[in-house]
């Protein structure tokens, strides 16, 4: 299961790598080299945690089954089965206005979301 969510992840990487590379052709030693250096390692922990992770709900019984069931879950939560995991935006309690769930305050007149902060953002 881990060499499909890794082919998958690798795939996404490769279009997004060469899409970088065209943006940072003009300056190859400039910051889009060491942005797309950053992303990788990120990439990398990421895909490490992942890993991890699975061993261990593997180890207690999960199957790669439940797991495929559970991303299509996750993917259909925004009415759409794209591959992306994205949540709706919330309506903010004093203007009305569509707030992003990242978001602490409302960018239109700064109200408070009292949302919790997305665990997974910092990945």
């Amino acid at each position: 299961m881990i060499p499909m969510i890794f082919g998958y992840v690798m795939g996404t990487r490769a279009v997004k790598r060469a899409a970088a590379m065209g943006v940072v052709a003009d300056n190859m030693l400039g910051r889009g080299v060491v942005e797309q250096q950053e992303f990788d390692e990120r990439l990398d922990r990421m895909l490490l945690v992942i890993q991890a992770m699975w061993d261990l709900l593997k180890d207690h019984g999960h199957t790669d089954e439940q797991l495929l069931e559970k991303i299509k879950e996750i993917d259909l939560a925004d009415g759409v089965e794209d591959g992306h995991r994205t949540t709706a935006p919330i309506k903010c309690s004093k203007c009305g206005s569509a707030v992003a769930r990242n978001l602490a305050k409302c960018q239109f007149c700064g109200t408070d979301t009292n949302l919790p902060t997305d665990p997974m953002a910092g990945l």
